[in-house]
């Protein structure tokens, strides 16, 4: 550029346009990423409230635990219940932020509540209702574990592009510098 070559400039403009894009989708992909670390953290806060809410359903159900158990249950069970209304906004903040980095399937990255027979196991106390409940719990646990899953892989990927979007930019900025010193 030193000879003020029109071409050199335009490959400059070139270059400094694609490292804008670049830099523009780096920043999506840390939203995306940040969005879905906070994904994961609601999906194990859910996972470990289920978890609860699966010991005292073991014990209700196997050991004959009562009104007592039952009732320490279902509190575990709403607690869970809150967690996964937290998890699933966090997924959709999430969705939405993978929507601004091209080429992610977020379709499996969806969580649905269960009923948990609540009257009908405080009122049929019996061992019937605890094994539907008991059963709905473990269902619920496999599906946070199944959406916890693709968060995780899909944090995985996010990571890889972040890194390969910093080697291009760093490719980038060195040939702007070769460009202006040729």
């Amino acid at each position: 550029m030193r000879n003020n070559d029109s071409e050199s400039v335009l490959k400059l403009q070139q270059v400094a346009d694609e490292r804008a894009a670049l830099q523009s989708m780096r920043r999506e992909i840390e939203e995306a990423i940040h969005a879905g670390r906070e994904a994961q953290r609601m999906l194990g806060a859910a996972m470990d409230e289920l978890g609860n809410a699966e010991g005292m359903s073991m014990w209700d159900t196997f050991l004959g635990g009562g009104m007592l158990v039952t009732a320490m249950k279902y509190s575990s069970i709403n607690n869970s219940d809150d967690k996964i209304h937290r998890a699933q906004r966090a997924l959709r903040r999430f969705q939405s932020e993978l929507a601004d980095v091209e080429n992610f399937d977020t379709e499996r990255l969806t969580v649905n509540k269960r009923d948990f027979l609540n009257f009908s196991d405080f009122f049929f106390d019996n061992m019937f209702t605890d094994l539907m409940v008991h059963s709905r719990i473990s269902d619920a646990k496999g599906q946070l574990d199944g959406v916890l899953a693709d968060v995780e892989r899909i944090l995985r990927e996010l990571a890889d592009r972040l890194q390969r979007t910093d080697d291009e930019i760093v490719r980038l900025v060195e040939r702007e510098r070769e460009i202006i010193l040729s």
